[in-house]
């Protein structure tokens, strides 16, 4: 069942509606480490989650910046981006994997053509429980992941996080048009001041 917000229009699940109210009750927040603003609490905890958040990610690989909460995570990331280590290769085309895991999914999904997972509305097929369940968001229509600046809805995570970037490039855009109006005004303003003193 769902319910509709009377301050937004936005329309959520029953369970969600409560935590949606709340955001309207905090007003607008200010990160302290980038500067970007945030229309409420809710958004601004996503994006604190999402863009600062060492606490949950504490290994940083030292070549290119990137947090990992696992520390595994950071070696496969560290053999996958950085170096050309894949000692598991297909004998059907010669990928090469960085482990055995994902070579097997390759096979099976690029050579056997195995779908197990079948869409009861259009009868596709899937690889896996979860691609089947974003395809089903398509008929169904759920987005589970809202921007809470924008309140735009999507059908998977990754898409509201490169989201939730965007909305910090604006932010900081904006921020910099606006340090470089006052500047240039800044400017102006010393320029006529010196006119006037000359004359």
């Amino acid at each position: 069942m769902k319910k509709t917000c009377e301050i937004c229009g936005v329309t959520t699940r029953r369970d969600n509606f409560n935590m949606h109210m709340k955001n309207h009750s905090f007003g607008r927040q200010v990160c302290h480490i980038c500067g970007s603003i945030h229309k409420s609490l809710q958004s601004f905890k996503t994006h604190l989650f999402h863009f600062h958040n060492a606490k949950k990610k504490p290994y940083t690989c030292g070549e290119c910046g990137a947090v990992f909460k696992y520390s595994y995570r950071l070696s496969d990331h560290k053999r996958k981006v950085h170096t050309d280590f894949r000692p598991y290769q297909c004998d059907s085309c010669d990928k090469k994997y960085l482990n055995r895991g994902t070579l097997r999914k390759h096979i099976k999904l690029i050579h056997l053509k195995l779908r197990e997972y079948l869409c009861k509305y259009c009868q596709k097929d899937y690889s896996s429980p979860r691609a089947l369940k974003v395809h089903v968001r398509q008929h169904t229509k759920e987005t589970p992941y809202v921007c809470e600046i924008c309140c735009k809805g999507f059908r998977q995570s990754v898409s509201l996080k490169t989201h939730m970037a965007k909305h910090v490039k604006v932010e900081q855009a904006s921020t910099s048009q606006i340090d470089q109006e006052e500047e240039d005004e800044d400017g102006k303003k010393n320029m006529t001041d010196i006119v006037e003193e000359e004359n």
